[in-house]
């Protein structure tokens, strides 16, 4: 059941014309299923409100939706690491294309680290802070290394030498910015 409030009619409010609900003064003493009393201090017009939407289903729903959303992104971190350590580890592979898919991969890691380390670290602003710039330029380095794959395509299709060989400092530096 939703959580009731005590309220007192507030007739003298200067932020509603005519009066509004509040909770100064009043408590609940006792509450169970069908009943709720209250105790507030001055003498006036009384009630209770009570919360109509489904929150305890939502938080139920919500715990549900925490569990789904945590294994989900173990699953996905450990298939991401796993591709970056196959990706490193096979070196007759070595090519430009390999490692734009393990900066790729790494990017996609390291993104859902940071959220995963840091969804719940709202409390202090200034940690708050840094894991939103952490998530942002990790989710666009994520973005700019797609880019990147799309664009070493297009090159290896329209240009004439082999350009899967070769430095890729340009690369990089689109990629992690």
């Amino acid at each position: 059941r939703s959580k009731p409030l005590c309220v007192q009619w507030n007739h003298s409010s200067p932020h509603e014309m005519g009066g509004c609900w509040t909770v100064r003064d009043c408590i609940v003493v006792y509450r169970n299923t069908s009943h709720v009393r209250c105790q507030c201090q001055r003498l006036g017009t009384f009630g209770v409100l009570m919360d109509s939407s489904q929150r305890e289903q939502l938080e139920g729903d919500l715990e549900t939706l925490a569990l789904v959303t945590y294994s989900s992104l173990c699953v996905s971190m450990l298939a991401l690491l796993l591709t970056v350590l196959v990706l490193s580890c096979l070196r007759g592979l070595k090519s430009n294309t390999r490692s734009i898919h393990s900066n790729t991969a790494a990017a996609m890691f390291l993104s859902e680290l940071v959220f995963l380390l840091g969804v719940n670290q709202t409390e202090q602003q200034f940690l708050c802070t840094v894991v939103a710039i952490l998530l942002h330029y990790f989710f666009m380095s994520m973005f700019a290394w797609m880019f990147v794959e799309g664009l070493h395509i297009y090159r290896m299709q329209t240009e004439q030498r082999n350009i899967n060989y070769g430095a890729m400092r340009f690369y990089y530096a689109i990629g992690w910015g």
